[in-house]
C-alpha cells in the first residue's frame, strides 16, 4: 500500500514547501516551534499530523508549538532552565550595585537625548581599581575584559562624549540683543529703521599703555615713534605640519592642465616634514623641511639653523626668545 501525502489547505508549490522547510531548519528551540505552529495554522488548518505529511516536521514538536501559541507559555529544556553560568552581576549583586553607582558618577547622558545610553569616561581597569579601594575582594571581581563586557551590556559605553549642537536662534534672541544695545547707549531700532550700529573702537586709550607695559616687561624701554628698534626679546611662533609624501600624488589641489596623479600613495619612500618659524616682530616666515620624524631633536636643529641664518645685528640685540 502506497503511503499517502496530505495536502495543505492553501496550495503550495514544491519550491515554496522547500523554502519553508529551509527556514525552519535555520531556527532552534522555541523559535522553531513558534514558526512551525504559525505555518501549520496558516496552511494546515492547525493540524499537526497534516503538517507532518506536508512539511516533514515531527507532529509532537508541532503540537507542542501549537500549545505554546494557544497558552502563551513557553516550555524550556532542562539545559536552558538549569544549565549555564549566571551573569557576573547576578552572582555578585552587592558589588554590581557599587559598580552602577560608580559608573553613574562618571557618566553623561547622550547629548541628543535620542537613546538611553550613558557615555562614560570610566575604563574597566579604573572600575576595578575603584572597587578594590572600596574593600571588595579579588574573588568577587571579574577580569578586565569581563568588566568591559559588564559595563557595555548595561548601557555604560566608553566613548568620547559629543557636544550637542546649540540652537542657532531662540525666541529670546531678539530681546537679548535689544538689551545689549540699550546697555551700550544705542536704543533698539524697529524693523524699518536703517542699520546704524556703532562700529567698535579700533584703539582704546588703554592700548598704548598695554603695549608700553609689554615692552617694559621684555626689558625694553618704551620708544617714541622715531626711535630705533632696540628690543632685547624676540617673539616667534613655531609649528610642525603633517608629513608630505614626495611624488606624483594628489593632495586635493586643482589644475587647469591635464596633470595626473598616482592612483594611491602607499609605499612612498621619500617624505618630508615641514616646520615653520614666524617672527612676530617682523612677520617673516622661515620654512624648514626635514626627512626625520617630528622629534624634539628635529625642532631644536631647525631652530638652531634659523638662528644662525638671521643677521648678526639682530642676534646681538636679542638676549631672550619667547616661543608660542
Amino acid at each position: 500500500m502506497q503511503p499517502t501525502t496530505e495536502t495543505s489547505l492553501l496550495p503550495l508549490s514544491a519550491s515554496q514547501i522547500e523554502d519553508l522547510k529551509l527556514a525552519s531548519s535555520k531556527m532552534s528551540g522555541a523559535d522553531r516551534r513558534a514558526f512551525q505552529a504559525a505555518m501549520t495554522l496558516k496552511y494546515c488548518q492547525g493540524n499537526a499530523r497534516q503538517a507532518e505529511g506536508v512539511f516533514g516536521w515531527g507532529r509532537e514538536t508541532v503540537q507542542l508549538g501549537l500549545n505554546e501559541h494557544r497558552t502563551g507559555v513557553i516550555c524550556q529544556g532542562a539545559q536552558a532552565a538549569y544549565g549555564g553560568d549566571k551573569l557576573w552581576e547576578e552572582k555578585h549583586p552587592e558589588v554590581a550595585q557599587a559598580l552602577w553607582e560608580l559608573a553613574e558618577s562618571y557618566s553623561q547622558q547622550d547629548p541628543t537625548f535620542r537613546t538611553l545610553l550613558s557615555y562614560t569616561r570610566l575604563t574597566a581597569a579604573e572600575a576595578l581599581k575603584q572597587l578594590r579601594a572600596q574593600g571588595f575582594q579579588e574573588d568577587q571581581l571579574p577580569s578586565p575584559s569581563t568588566m568591559a563586557e559588564v559595563l557595555n551590556r548595561n548601557g555604560y559605553r566608553l566613548r568620547k562624549v559629543l557636544k550637542a549642537k546649540p540652537l542657532k536662534k531662540i525666541p529670546e534672541t531678539d530681546a537679548i540683543f535689544a538689551n545689549i544695545k540699550e546697555k551700550d547707549g544705542n536704543p533698539a531700532e524697529d524693523e524699518h529703521s536703517v542699520d546704524n550700529k556703532a562700529k567698535p573702537l579700533k584703539k582704546t586709550p588703554e592700548t598704548d599703555a598695554t603695549f608700553t607695559n609689554t615692552k617694559e616687561k621684555d626689558g625694553n624701554p618704551a620708544e617714541d615713534e622715531h626711535s630705533v628698534d632696540n628690543r632685547l626679546v624676540k617673539r616667534i611662533s613655531i609649528d610642525c605640519k603633517a608629513t608630505v609624501n614626495i611624488g606624483d600624488y594628489s593632495r586635493g589641489g586643482k589644475t587647469r592642465g591635464d596633470s595626473q596623479a598616482a592612483d594611491h600613495d602607499m609605499g612612498c619612500k621619500e617624505k618630508y616634514t615641514p616646520f615653520g618659524i614666524v617672527d612676530e616682530d617682523t612677520g617673516s616666515l622661515d620654512l624648514v623641511f626635514g626627512s626625520s620624524y617630528k622629534t624634539s631633536d628635529f625642532i631644536v636643529d631647525s631652530l638652531m639653523g634659523w638662528w644662525e641664518s638671521i643677521p648678526e645685528q639682530a642676534t646681538n640685540q636679542t638676549n631672550r626668545i619667547f616661543t608660542g
